[in-house]
C-alpha cells in the first residue's frame, strides 16, 4: 500500500511541475521592458524601465488554450507627465513556458 501512495505522489508531483506557470504582474512588467506599444493613431510606447510603471492593474484575463490575454490598467511615468493607458497583451504556451506576443493600448 505505502508504494502505491509513493507512486500517487510522484505522478502528481510530475504532474504539477509539467504544468506552466502563467505569467503575474511581476513577469508581464519584466517582459514588457524594450517592448513598443501602439497606442493608436501614430502615438506609442516603448517600455524602457520598471521606474516607468506607476500603476498596474490586471483588469481581466481571458485564456483559450495556449493564448493567454489580458487586459491591463497601468499608468506609465515619463519624466513628470503621467500617461494612463489600457493595454491588451497576449502570450502564447511555447513548451513549457508563456512567451510575449503582442502589445497594444489605448490612452483613457
Amino acid at each position: 500500500m505505502k508504494i502505491f501512495y509513493f507512486l500517487f505522489i510522484f505522478g502528481f508531483s510530475i504532474l504539477l511541475s509539467s504544468c506552466a506557470k502563467e505569467p503575474d504582474v511581476e513577469q508581464i512588467k519584466g517582459d514588457l521592458i524594450g517592448q513598443h506599444c501602439k497606442l493608436g493613431g501614430s502615438g506609442y510606447w516603448t517600455f524602457e524601465s520598471l521606474s516607468e510603471f506607476d500603476n498596474f492593474v490586471i483588469l481581466n484575463r481571458i485564456k483559450n488554450n495556449d493564448i493567454l490575454e489580458y487586459n491591463i490598467d497601468m499608468s506609465l511615468r515619463d519624466g513628470s507627465s503621467i500617461y494612463n493607458i489600457i493595454a491588451n497583451v497576449v502570450y502564447r504556451k511555447e513548451g513549457q513556458d508563456w512567451k510575449l506576443v503582442s502589445v497594444k493600448g489605448k490612452r483613457k
